[in-house]
């Protein structure tokens, strides 16, 4: 549809952090020692006002859903550390 936004994952969504911790978790659990924690090519960003200040890189000219996604993705890493001391987190 013209004009239509289309939004992907909202990587500021507190419920998509936590849907994504909560999965570490289960792997983990489950005896996995390191998960490894990406998102495919030719995925699609979300739009939200949230999801294009994140990382403060709004005004930064060209693409940034890169370092928005390293930001996020340690963040979560970080999170893990104190969830499951012992596990890594493989940033792919």
């Amino acid at each position: 549809m013209p004009g239509a936004r289309v939004a992907g994952l909202c990587i500021t969504n507190p419920d998509v952090e936590q849907l994504i911790i909560d999965e570490l978790c289960r792997k983990f659990d489950a005896g996995s020692d390191v998960c490894e924690l990406g998102q495919s090519d030719a995925l699609l960003y979300c739009e939200c006002e949230n999801c294009l200040n994140y990382a403060g890189l709004r005004d930064d000219p060209g693409p940034h859903h890169g370092e928005q996604r390293w930001v996020f993705h340690r963040h979560i890493a970080e999170r893990m550390m104190k969830e499951r001391p012992g596990k890594i987190v493989h940033i792919i």
